[in-house]
């Protein structure tokens, strides 16, 4: 919900809006009739029916000309009161008093002066626009209804179903979309509503793919099996689960396929196959401007115009990508650095009132932790807790959506925020051994086990014979010859403790001073997590390296670990050796280390 306050609270939405607000209401913005008329006790808007002359007093029964004197005397007459839009002109009618032969140049009185018709610019241009914006929604409404209908089939049945609608597409998408707007024009008049027609039976084949591609991807996620074990229809399955988690591609979409239609509509006009002549169109203003080379406001005011809505239709589309999609929103952070202090004596990792910050969430409160070296320390907490945030940042990892990092964390001496990029990753790659929650998501699933470990290897600087041997050495070590034997093998073909194994190898492969394990036991069963455990402890004595376990399990954390640090609403809250009796914990350790409660009894 923040994501979308702030996508309208910025200057693209906000542009368009005050674009839509003055060219919506055209006819009370450039008109040559007043917006409202009070004449005999009666109001009425002869910007919206104009009367006739009769009708307002006189003789003759053709439309009245508000700017004949004729008609004002006999208004003036009758005491009648007249409210004047801003632009006293209308689009299709000849601008009165102008002085010298159309185009006229711009002047007080026609501030884009006019054109070859001795018609306002403004007022068309403001007409104008109006038609190009409602014709680019209706073509992005039916291209985005028909799209995601026909791609939402696409993706959900697969199969022979996506088979025939991608052939039967491929097919529509060659034909030639100018020669059948030639033999449209031919056939019937060109309006506003079959242009937009023909156009939709189009644009639509692009939020089909974007649809098709979603509902391929979601179709076999877990929540969607789990409907249709339920016995859901696929009607319900479509609509209900799948459609709302596929929305974010194909409307962020929408903006650029209405900046595309406004674009082809210019061009039909440009090229006399869209709208009647005399349309106050921006293509109608771009021909006008083509023939009449020697007036150059005439250009100005229809590229101007054409290019400014596109940039702001642009401009709100990436915007609208980002807030269906936060991971795509570009971070804007802010670096508060400690001043610097002494630091502690054989400390690996030091970190000092840290602070991190998502937007109004503050997701770390002042944490001060110390990792020394050899040392095996287990950040423990709830989930929730901000443990994982801190490890991330620690590592110089944060998260790219963390608006605010305060405090001092320092690697092997070094001050890593507010440093430079390369001093950062030159840190990370050196000292930082990072063993990730999945395995399965840490491990490329295109490359081969033995690959990704020989290239982690290959990072030290050794060459291709050497980092083979290392990795070799290096997968023995961690209890995972699998690999060797089968150096084709992709992670797919291994267990979850097996790929556990192999990203612990990838983490130790460049002899880290560090090692930061972030839930490396939380996907595995008992007997896997005690020998995952027990590696990590063996690893850390027989290498020299200090060990940062992120966990939420006491047992764990016990059997790794020679201090357990306990976090709880982004805070440190307390302390104890691995060993201590449960007894004698703070109180901040006393509900995680005592005995689970039996499961309530089911009432009779």
């Amino acid at each position: 919900m923040a994501d979308r306050r702030a996508l309208l609270r910025g200057w693209p939405a906000r542009g368009l809006l005050l674009l839509v607000v003055l060219v919506l209401p055209a006819e009370f913005i450039a008109n040559d009739r007043p917006v409202l008329l009070w004449r005999d006790g009666v109001l009425s808007s002869p910007a919206l029916v104009r009367p006739t002359e009769r009708q307002l007093g006189g003789r003759l029964p053709i439309p009245a000309d508000f700017h004949d004197p004729g008609v004002q005397a006999l208004l003036a007459a009758q005491g009648a009161v007249q409210l004047w839009p801003p632009i006293r002109h209308a689009p299709d009618s000849v601008a009165p008093g102008v002085p010298d032969a159309a185009p006229a140049a711009p002047s007080w009185r026609h501030p884009l002066g006019t054109d070859d018709q001795a018609r306002d610019v403004l007022a068309r241009l403001i007409w104008g626009l109006r038609l190009s914006l409602l014709f680019g929604a209706m073509v992005t409404f039916a291209s985005v209804v028909i799209g995601l209908l026909l791609g939402a089939v696409q993706g959900y049945f697969a199969g022979t179903t996506d088979l025939v609608l991608q052939r039967l597409t491929e097919i529509w998408a060659g034909v030639p979309i100018l020669f059948l707007l030639m033999m449209v024009a031919t056939a019937v008049a060109p309006t506003v509503w079959v242009l937009a027609v023909v156009l939709s039976l189009f644009m639509w084949m692009m939020i089909a793919r974007y649809a098709r591609a979603e509902f391929l991807r979601l179709r076999g996620e877990d929540f969607v099996r789990a409907a249709v074990a339920l016995g859901a229809p696929a009607r319900s399955i479509m609509a209900r689960h799948i459609l709302p988690n596929a929305l974010a591609a194909p409307l962020s979409t929408a903006p650029f396929l209405m900046a595309m239609a406004m674009t082809m509509l210019a061009g039909l006009d440009l090229l006399g196959l869209g709208l009647p002549p005399g349309t106050p169109s921006l293509g109608e203003m771009l021909a006008q401007a083509r023939n009449n080379l020697q007036a150059p406001w005439l250009a100005a005011a229809a590229v101007g115009a054409l290019s400014g809505v596109l940039l702001l239709l642009t401009l709100f589309g990436q915007a609208l990508r980002d807030a269906l999609d936060p991971r795509l929103m570009p971070a804007h952070r802010v670096l508060e650095p400690l001043p610097s202090t002494p630091a502690v004596p054989d400390a690996v990792l030091e970190v000092r009132g840290l602070e991190v910050a998502f937007g109004a969430v503050q997701a770390v409160r002042g944490v001060d932790l110390v990792v020394r070296a050899g040392e095996a320390v287990a950040l423990l907490g709830d989930s929730g807790s901000g443990k994982t945030v801190t490890a991330l940042v620690a590592c110089g990892l944060a998260p790219p959506q963390a608006s605010r990092i305060a405090g001092s964390v320092r690697l092997a001496g070094t001050e890593t925020i507010g440093a430079p990029e390369k001093v950062r990753r030159a840190l990370l790659r050196d000292h930082i051994g990072l063993v990730f929650q999945e395995p399965g998501a840490a491990l490329n699933p295109l490359h081969p086990v033995l690959r990704q470990v020989t290239e982690a290897a290959a990072m030290a600087g050794l060459p291709r014979d050497a980092a083979t041997a290392r990795a070799v050495e290096l997968l023995g070590l961690v209890g995972l010859p699998e690999a060797v034997a089968r150096p084709q093998a992709l992670p797919h073909a291994f267990s979850g403790g097996q790929q556990q194994r192999a990203v612990i190898a990838m983490a130790i492969a460049r002899d880290p001073v560090l090692l930061v394990a972030d839930e490396p036991t939380a996907s595995l069963d008992a007997a896997l997590r005690g020998s995952i455990l027990a590696l990590l402890d063996d690893l850390r004595r027989q290498r020299g390296m200090a060990l940062l376990l992120i966990t939420h399990d006491i047992a764990a954390a016990r059997a790794a670990a020679g201090r357990i640090v306990v976090m709880r609403d982004g805070r440190i809250v307390g302390g104890m050796a691995a060993d201590a009796p449960a007894h004698g914990a703070p109180p901040a350790l006393a509900r995680l280390l005592a005995p689970p409660s039996p499961p309530p009894r089911r009432p009779p």
